[in-house]
């Protein structure tokens, strides 16, 4: 007995990208599959793509005065801006990264909540809901670091 094995298609086309303007540059949507893992390719490839571009109008408003003053100071593109760079991207444009994949992916969960009452959609609930809150403090995270604010610590006593 011999058995085939065909890799599945990407649930959405090679090289997708979502124009985040021409400040911001673009976000790789594949690259949200691969690293985020929320719903692999469950999720088809316009509600991705609407959730990314979704998260890049709300991340790029969060930052809009931000982005106004690196203009002002003659830097055209995220890129531009004076910062480490890692792997061939700046330590911000991967953080910009960070905040639309994390506020994306939060927005995806909290999609596919089970709105069922019986104890197991409940159960399914509870579990992924902590998810889509700490995706969202991942990408509040980023944005105060892209803005130069330090994180702060704070305990119940």
């Amino acid at each position: 007995m011999s058995f085939a094995f065909s890799p599945t298609e990407p649930a959405s086309p090679p090289n997708a990208l979502i124009d985040a303007g021409a400040f911001w540059g673009a976000i790789d949507i594949n690259g949200f599959r691969d690293i985020m893992r929320v719903g692999n390719s469950d999720v088809p490839h316009e509600r991705l793509k609407d959730a990314l571009l979704t998260a890049v109008i709300d991340v790029s408003d969060e930052l809009s005065d931000w982005r106004t003053t690196q203009i002002s100071a003659g830097h055209l593109s995220l890129a531009a801006v004076p910062s480490e760079l890692f792997e061939g991207k700046t330590r911000l444009q991967r953080l910009f990264v960070k905040a639309v994949y994390a506020n994306a992916a939060a927005a995806l969960i909290e999609a596919r909540r089970d709105s069922s009452a019986t104890v197991e959609g409940r159960n399914i609930e509870t579990a992924i809901l902590p998810a889509a809150d700490d995706f969202k403090r991942d990408a509040t995270k980023a944005i105060r670091a892209i803005k130069g604010r330090r994180g702060i610590r704070a305990a119940l006593l």
